[in-house]
């Protein structure tokens, strides 16, 4: 037999395997793998699709109506089913139960501890709230002149009052005043307002902090004379306000001896011993009107030998036309009209000229 051998040089070639392919079982799987991804991820987006429609189909416009809330605030309608937004949660007021002290004479108005007792000295324009279960302890409201019309802080310094015991500036509305530093008989300290011709004091004079900050705190002053009648004078250029409330009223004028114009303010009385103008009217307040040359050479018949020279009467109101005197008022007046004569004051405190 014939045999035969590879030489040397010769290169033998490796013999290579061929790969089995997957059998069909294998394929089957995997295409269904396959499927069920593609079939699910597209019934999602499907799905998020729809859901996103219908969502915006049914979302309603909320109308704009808006709800009153206890604070004075107001609300209005959100979200898919238009629901009032909640109110802001009401902050309770500790003097809702205190009782309230309203002045139309001077304008102001104050509360105080419901169980507390008030006392009003007219005298002395003094208004008193007391605590009944000790003596000492006391609100005050406190009403003085003020006929120059003064800052709070130059009254106090005419008044010589210590101004180190100003603790700084305070307001009341547009009111401006100063507030001052607790001392002696009044440890919660107390404000001073100037109010036209007034300066109006209120004084917490507890120990109790919160009953003098609460006190202060609802202390405001108000324009008593809002809705008060007009009188107008054309012919001097002046206007003043009354009470609707008060009985009718008359304007008469003369002449005075120093040929001066007086203006007097009379009201009706149920008097039968009073007239003016023939009429059952009582004459009250009255303002002397002079030219300022009569103002020059007029001497105020009150001035006497221990007055200082060219004694003048004091100047109520002026302008480039007249000189109005400080309102006088008469000695006697009917008993009907006590509270007619204590508030002409307030009356001439709403003077202004209108020329």
């Amino acid at each position: 037999m014939e045999q035969q051998f590879v030489g040397q040089n010769q290169t033998i070639q490796p013999e290579i395997q061929s790969q089995k392919p997957l059998s069909k079982t294998w394929q089957i799987v995997a295409l269904a793998v396959a499927g069920v991804l593609v079939i699910g991820g597209v019934s999602y987006g499907s799905y998020y699709m729809w859901q996103k429609a219908s969502d915006k189909s049914n979302q309603q416009a909320c109308t704009q109506e808006a709800k009153l809330c206890s604070d004075g605030s107001s609300v209005g309608r959100t979200g898919p089913n238009c629901e009032f937004v909640a109110c802001p949660s009401a902050t309770l007021d500790p003097t809702a139960d205190w009782q309230t002290y309203k002045n139309e004479q001077y304008g102001f108005e104050v509360k105080y501890p419901k169980e507390w007792l008030k006392e009003v000295q007219d005298t002395q324009n003094k208004f008193i709230f007391k605590n009944p279960n000790n003596s000492n302890e006391n609100l005050i409201v406190a009403v003085r002149d003020n006929p120059n019309q003064l800052s709070a802080r130059d009254f106090l310094k005419q008044q010589q009052f210590d101004l180190s015991f100003i603790e700084g500036d305070y307001s009341v509305g547009s009111y401006q005043g100063v507030r001052i530093k607790p001392e002696g008989a009044c440890p919660g300290g107390s404000i001073e307002v100037a109010k036209g011709e007034y300066l109006i004091d209120a004084a917490a004079c507890v120990d109790d902090k919160m009953v003098s900050d609460l006190f202060l705190s609802t202390f405001k002053l108000v324009d008593a004379t809002a809705d008060w009648q007009t009188y107008k004078n054309e012919k001097y250029g002046f206007e003043v306000k009354i009470p609707r409330d008060w009985p009718k009223f008359a304007v008469r004028e003369r002449k005075s001896d120093n040929e001066t114009i007086f203006v007097e303010f009379g009201f009706l009385t149920n008097s039968k011993t009073w007239t003016f103008s023939e009429l059952p009217y009582a004459y009250l307040w009255g303002i002397n009107i002079l030219t300022p040359k009569q103002y020059e050479n007029f001497s105020d018949p009150r001035c006497g030998l221990l007055s200082p020279p060219n004694c003048k009467p004091f100047i109520f109101k002026q302008n480039e036309f007249y000189v109005f005197l400080e309102p006088t008022r008469g000695q006697d007046y009917p008993d009907d009209l006590k509270e007619q004569m204590d508030g002409m004051r307030q009356v001439f405190s709403t003077f202004k000229f209108t020329k």
